[in-house]
């Protein structure tokens, strides 16, 4: 159990990319109404997950569909830390 706890810290201390820029995961969720969704759709619009930029450190909430793991070019690219 250890190690599946490490390796989940591990992968969310990673950079992502979003359309602001890159950013890290802080593990906060925002809850949305779902009143209007589909029902093929509810589970996953219940949520937008929390992503800390870091060029700002400002806190956004974004889909989970709109978050990417960043490579080493995207990291330059948007004044992220360096490869």
């Amino acid at each position: 159990m250890t190690e599946h706890k490490a390796a989940l810290m591990r992968y969310a201390s990673l950079p992502y990319v979003v359309a602001d820029g890159v950013g890290i995961l802080t593990g906060n969720r925002q809850e949305q109404d779902i009143t209007l969704v589909a029902p093929e759709r509810k589970e996953a619009w219940h949520y937008k997950i929390g992503v800390m930029s870091l060029c700002d450190g400002v806190e956004r909430f974004y889909w989970p569909c709109m978050v990417l793991q960043a490579r080493p070019d995207d990291m330059t690219d948007s004044g992220g830390l360096p490869p």
